[in-house]
């Protein structure tokens, strides 16, 4: 009978059974706290924030879900703080709510 011995979990393809256990929790926490579905509703908000922009100063607003870009104007200065801000929006929103810049 084939099992597996301490200090054995086959190869990198075989599917190691702590990652592979791993993985379907995380997947079913993705699926139970609908987290895709979230992250698609908190983009939108984001992205309709950041299109309120000046267009002086930002030219292109784009992404999915929580993934997103904008391209700022050439002569624009980003100021170093933005940082702070960064962290100002991601930590807002972990706690369900959303400030719109």
């Amino acid at each position: 009978m084939l099992r597996i011995k301490p200090d054995q979990h086959g190869s990198t393809f075989g599917g190691n059974p702590l990652g592979s256990a791993i993985a379907m929790c995380a997947l079913r926490i993705l699926q139970k706290e609908n987290l895709a579905a979230n992250a698609e509703n908190m983009g939108i908000k984001l992205r309709t924030g950041l299109k309120n922009l000046p267009e002086e100063m930002v030219s292109v607003v784009r992404g999915k879900g929580l993934l997103n870009a904008i391209v700022v104007k050439r002569g624009w200065y980003i100021c170093p703080s933005y940082l702070t801000l960064k962290l100002f929006i991601i930590q807002n929103m972990m706690h369900g709510k959303f400030a719109l810049i």
